[in-house]
């Protein structure tokens, strides 16, 4: 079957009923980890020989030895152990895999229906069945989600409006709070779209622990190279790309945060505009990513509809004043 969009796969029961597996015996907030790491490492053991990227895989960590470990009934284990030595023996995956099968209970009868579900799945090898397989999940399960889930997810067709936008063709592009990746991965389909050369650097962070692994998982998915961090982060108190000037920028920032640590960060270099409120960070993110933008580099980011008008003591109008008299904005 010819794969058309993430949102038209053509079997999309058959992928749902993995995730349908896993109902009852585990939080809806934690199996989206367990299905897309598992996704992850059939893809990785199963490798595309076309791939500009290769993993070390020893007979422990086959997606055919996991398989014989579910039907002995020692499947989280072995999992485990997989997932142990791909870390040790591929620097790249180091610290790519949520430690859900070690965090959490789960049945062995319900993983091992969701193993031989995934199973099932056909061309998991190919970078681009499983990125878009690997889209679907991460859209459904944010749609299903309540807000802790929707905050890793930016809607598509907010990202394309973004890519559309800003055009990222060549240079640096820096996402500072990530989520799963899927900005990157857009602006990566858009230069295919336009028959342009390949010739991004990717950065990002993201703060959340598990959602920082899934952008490392969805970024090697896509065979797409990318610098996110040495670790998961804050991106107002523990920036990853200190000395970084992106020549585009793309984010879709949390929106009205609170108690972001103001009072920490007061004579901080970012604030050229001024210091931003602690009741709200809209605008600490505005000046974040202008500090990391180059001079002749351009941004587009995502705000609440609230951040055009409001002023907080008149501190946001003040700083959004002199952002405009800058002449930044378009």
């Amino acid at each position: 079957m010819k794969l058309q969009t993430s949102a038209n796969l053509g079997y999309e029961e058959d992928l749902w009923s993995i995730a349908n597996a896993l109902r009852g015996s585990m939080s809806p907030s934690d199996y989206k980890y367990v299905v897309l790491s598992l996704l992850f490492l059939k893809f990785i053991s199963e490798q595309d020989s076309k791939a500009s990227r290769h993993f070390k895989v020893t007979t422990e960590a086959t997606w055919g030895y996991l398989l014989s470990q579910a039907k002995r009934g020692n499947l989280l284990s072995s999992i485990n152990k997989a997932i142990e030595i791909l870390e040790k023996d591929n620097t790249i995956l180091k610290n790519s895999f949520p430690n859900i099968f070690r965090e959490v209970e789960i049945r062995e009868d319900a993983l091992k229906e969701a193993v031989e579900l995934i199973n099932n799945i056909q061309n998991t090898n190919s970078s681009d069945t499983l990125g878009r397989i690997y889209e679907y999940f991460i859209g459904k399960f944010a749609s299903l989600g309540g807000k802790e889930d929707g905050e890793f997810f930016t809607p598509k067709s907010v990202v394309q409006l973004l890519v559309d936008m800003v055009q990222p063709y060549n240079g640096k592009i820096y996402d500072p709070c990530c989520g799963t990746g899927g900005l990157f991965i857009q602006s990566e389909r858009f230069i295919e779209e336009n028959g342009n050369n390949n010739n991004l650097e990717i950065y990002g962070q993201e703060q959340n622990p598990y959602t920082w692994k899934l952008a490392k998982m969805n970024l090697i998915i896509n065979n797409i190279h990318g610098n996110l961090g040495e670790i998961n982060a804050d991106t107002f108190r523990k920036d990853q790309h200190t000395t970084l000037k992106a020549d585009f920028i793309l984010a879709n920032p949390p929106f009205n945060l609170k108690n972001w640590g103001a009072q920490k960060l007061e004579d901080d270099s970012r604030w050229t505009f001024g210091n931003p409120p602690d009741s709200n960070a809209n605008f600490a993110w505005v000046q974040h990513i202008l500090s990391h933008l180059n001079s002749e580099g351009v941004a587009g980011f995502v705000l609440s509809n609230g951040s055009l008008s409001t002023s907080h003591n008149g501190i946001e109008g003040k700083i959004r004043k002199k952002i405009i008299e800058s002449d930044l904005v378009d």
